[in-house]
């Protein structure tokens, strides 16, 4: 109905695809959060991207091409920007783009972070040539998942009436997207700061003293045997012993290793995250924005910090009262709600306290509000995405629940019964698989 709300997160494999229909003064804004997905084939976003179409306005003067009003990479990962292609774009005007401050390469703030992604990618690069098989292969699924193509169509191919970088200090002004001065589009995260709110001021200084040790290491394995291939058999400096050596390289490659997961956890952590605020309703969509439960989970002041952790101290004010709807993190990973089974000093985790603000429990026998969350996930190769013990405890807490039959063929798996949120990769009808989970909200009376 043209009077609700729409919210339509696409099957896409492991990734997000999420269409947002708002009604405004004058008629609706359409919006799209992502367009990617790992694994799965292309197929399942050209199939998103026409159905979206379907739903557009024409242009006016122009029936052949349709209205997008705002397009948004929350970050710069192939499961979240795989799609934005040109062709698949192909009669779609979109009049805006916004990008996560992360995503600019001349933002000095993010220096540090331009420099980390640098050398993972180089670091990759060299590990998929490993003679190990499992780890050859991981290098090159992460290099798959980091690589520049989508970045390159976003920032320089995708034609758009207007880029922009966006942060949780952009202004409001900046922002304004709707006519209804009710209806309020928030940036949560990241912040401006890239470097210092998420790399922290340890990772540039280890970088930088890996970086050195590499050269050192490079150098002194082209000076053993001059006019000879420098090979893993050869490359041993005949002032070193073959166990030091070896000792050497296994402490680069590990060190190297802890540097690309590192990466790719703060590309996750530099996620736009959207508070969309209209007519007494909150819908919160969070990219991969992760959280760290270290240090009780408090914010720490010059250290890499989870996302979550960062807008609890920087814009608590937005998360302290629950929410409509909630866009899974991550594709439901463990580290990407603010929740956790752990425990700290004995008792419940200080950082379950987000969660039960923007989604509480309800009291014991009564059912849950009508509040509403959606997994857009697949089974792969990641343990935890979705996280069984989360998928269960979203299900406490929210209206749109489902006992799945999942396969246990998987090593993690929600067990038959267990009620967890509606999810992309097992939602049915008939028997047959969804094209898109839908979610419709009315105006709070």
């Amino acid at each position: 109905m043209a009077d609700k709300l729409l919210v339509r997160v696409y099957n896409v494999g492991l990734g997000d695809c999420i269409y947002l229909r708002v009604p405004d003064e004058g008629g609706a804004k359409h919006l799209l959060i992502d367009c990617g997905n790992k694994f799965a084939t292309a197929e399942d976003l050209e199939a998103a991207i026409a159905d979206v179409k379907t739903l557009l306005p024409p242009v006016p003067g122009e029936p052949d091409r349709v209205r997008l009003d705002l397009l948004v990479a929350t970050h710069a990962h192939e499961d979240h920007v795989r799609g934005f292609d040109v062709d698949l774009f192909a009669g779609i005007q979109v009049d805006r783009l916004w990008m996560s401050a992360a995503m600019d390469r001349d933002h000095p703030q993010a220096e540090g972070a331009h420099a980390l992604h640098a050398f993972a990618l180089e670091a990759l690069a060299r590990l998929q040539l490993s003679p190990k098989p499992g780890l050859a292969d991981w290098a090159a699924s992460m290099l798959a998942l980091s690589k520049d193509d989508g970045m390159d169509a976003l920032l320089d191919d995708l034609p758009v009436g207007k880029r922009q970088y966006v942060h949780a200090d952009t202004t409001a002004r900046k922002l304004k997207l709707f006519r209804d001065p009710a209806i309020r589009l928030r940036v949560l995260a990241p912040m401006e700061d890239i470097d210092g709110y998420y790399l922290g001021r340890e990772t540039p200084i280890a970088l930088s003293q890996l970086q050195a040790m590499r050269a050192a290491a490079g150098a002194a394995a082209e000076g053993a045997a001059e006019g000879t291939p420098v090979t893993a058999a050869t490359a041993q400096p005949a002032n070193v012993s073959r166990e030091d050596f070896e000792r050497l390289r296994r402490s680069l490659t590990d060190q190297a290793l802890a540097f690309v997961l590192k990466e790719g956890e703060l590309v996750n952590n530099t996620s736009v995250v959207l508070l969309l605020e209209w007519r007494g309703r909150r819908l919160l969509f969070t990219g991969d924005a992760e959280v760290k439960t270290s240090f009780k989970g408090q914010f720490q002041e010059g250290r890499g910090n989870g996302s979550w952790n960062v807008m609890w101290h920087e814009r608590q004010d937005a998360l302290s009262q629950p929410v409509d709807f909630l866009k899974v993190g991550h594709h439901g990973s463990h580290n990407a709600t603010p929740w956790t089974s752990k425990k700290s000093g004995g008792g419940e985790h200080p950082i379950n306290a987000i969660l039960d603000s923007l989604l509480p429990l309800p009291e014991e026998g009564a059912p849950p509000p009508e509040r509403y969350a959606v997994v857009s996930t697949a089974r792969s190769g990641y343990p935890t995405i979705p996280d069984p013990a989360l998928m269960m405890e979203l299900g406490r807490r929210v209206a749109n629940v489902r006992a799945y039959e999942e396969s246990t063929d998987h090593p993690h798996f929600v067990p038959a019964g267990e009620l967890q949120p509606q999810r992309t990769d097992l939602e049915t009808a008939d028997g047959e698989r969804v094209p898109w989970i839908e979610i419709e909200l009315a105006p709070v009376p």
